[in-house]
C-alpha cells in the first residue's frame, strides 16, 4: 500500500515522462537508448521543427509511431535509436551556430 507522497510522486514522475513523449508503460519496456531517442525526437519535433528538413520530419514521426505500439516497440533494437540521435546531433549544431552568431 502507497503511502500519499508516493502516490503523487508517481503522478508528478507519469506527467513529466507525458511531457517528454513516453507512457509509462514504454518506459517500463524499452531499451534506455530507445527511450533517449523518443525523447530527443519528441523535443525536435515540437520545439525545433523549422529546423529540420521534410526528410528529417519523416524519419523521426516514424520512429515516434513505430514507439507507439507494443508489437513493434519490441522488434526495436538499441541501434535504431542512432539515426534518431544523429540528427539531434545535427540540429544542435546548427543551433550552436545561431547562438554564436548571436553573440550569446
Amino acid at each position: 500500500m502507497k503511502n500519499r507522497k508516493e502516490q503523487l510522486d508517481d503522478g508528478l514522475t507519469a506527467d513529466w515522462l507525458r511531457d517528454m513523449g513516453i507512457t509509462v508503460r514504454m518506459f517500463n519496456t524499452a531499451d534506455d537508448k530507445l527511450l533517449q531517442a523518443q525523447k530527443t525526437a519528441h523535443t525536435l519535433l515540437t520545439q525545433h521543427t523549422n529546423l529540420l528538413t521534410t526528410d528529417q520530419i519523416q524519419i523521426l514521426q516514424a520512429f515516434t509511431k513505430r514507439m507507439k505500439s507494443k508489437n513493434t516497440r519490441s522488434k526495436l533494437k538499441p541501434n535504431h535509436a542512432y539515426p534518431i540521435l544523429n540528427i539531434a546531433t545535427k540540429i544542435n549544431r546548427l543551433l550552436y551556430k545561431q547562438y554564436k552568431q548571436l553573440g550569446i
